[in-house]
């Protein structure tokens, strides 16, 4: 699921000029880039790739590097029995 939502979110930036001024969007081309709809869709997609595409790799690398002594050395945390 990860990859896929990745590439979507990267493919859906991506304008495509099919004739003079007439630049419609890759993924769907009933949305031409210089409309508000893009504009929307555009902040949708910055939404979902600092969340999702950057956040969740974030996340799951600080909580690896904040339990890597209980990790490298086999103890478990009493918190978590």
């Amino acid at each position: 699921m990860f990859p896929s939502v990745t590439q979507s979110t990267f493919l859906s930036f991506d304008c495509v000029e099919l004739g003079p001024e007439m630049k419609f969007l890759s993924v769907d081309y009933t949305v031409r880039c210089d409309t508000s709809q893009y504009t929307y869709f555009s902040v949708f997609n910055y939404i979902v790739l600092f969340l999702f595409v950057l956040g969740v790799p974030f996340i799951c690398s600080f909580i690896l590097y904040k339990n890597r002594q209980e990790f490298l050395t086999g103890e478990r945390n009493s918190s978590f029995n």
